[in-house]
């Protein structure tokens, strides 16, 4: 009993930090482990658009925004900061790992945990192509883009938003219906998984 008392007492540990929509926050924000010890950020039950990223000169681990639990193991002892990029301004928080000193300055020496430099997609989404059709009280919408992304099209009569869907993929076509005989503006824009924003493409309509 008290080998095994030990070897669970010696077992690397997990520790889960949750994203959390409303407030904007990590929980917990800040974490003690020790070295060999990982940290599970999970993004269950949330709605908006998160990742986890890392931020000083002593590690490097980013996420997409897809919201896939990310696992990292600290292999060596250290204050490690991290944020969620498109709500860096709220949600940030750390890992102290082991008796942990200052931080390193940033010339110092860089991933200490082995870890590779990130690969951030910086390039929006470009729609390729967009053709509308019309059809009786509204029209047919067609759209390509050069990656996937979430595409919002949205309807407007006098500067008024009178129709939305939005809809995932690379590809889409979306029925609008329901719309009075007029004039309406349709606007289409995208947001790919690393939260990068299309420009707006915007077509007329006559029903």
């Amino acid at each position: 009993m008290r080998l095994l008392l030990a070897a669970l007492a010696l077992a690397p540990a997990n520790v889960d930090v949750h994203a959390n929509d409303f407030p904007l926050r990590w929980t917990p924000a800040n974490v003690k482990i020790e070295v060999g010890d990982s940290v599970t950020w999970r993004f269950e039950g949330t709605s908006l658009t998160h990742n986890v990223a890392s931020t000083g000169a002593n590690w490097s681990f980013v996420t997409p925004f897809d919201k896939a639990p990310a696992t990292f193991t600290f292999t060596a002892p250290g204050t490690y900061r991290f944020v969620c990029q498109a709500h860096a301004f709220a949600m940030n928080g750390l890992v102290q790992v082991g008796a942990a000193g200052p931080e390193p300055d940033p010339a110092g020496d860089a991933l200490p945990n082995r870890s590779k430099a990130p690969v951030v997609d910086a390039e929006p989404p470009i729609f390729e192509r967009v053709r509308l059709a019309r059809r009786p009280g509204g029209a047919r919408v067609r759209y390509r883009l050069s990656e996937r992304a979430r595409t919002v099209v949205r309807v407007k009569r006098g500067g008024r938003l009178v129709w939305r869907r939005a809809a995932r993929g690379r590809r889409g076509a979306v029925l609008v219906r329901g719309l009075r005989p007029g004039r309406y503006e349709v606007a289409l824009r995208a947001r790919d998984l690393g939260g990068n924003p299309s420009r707006i493409v915007r077509r007329r309509l006559r029903v």
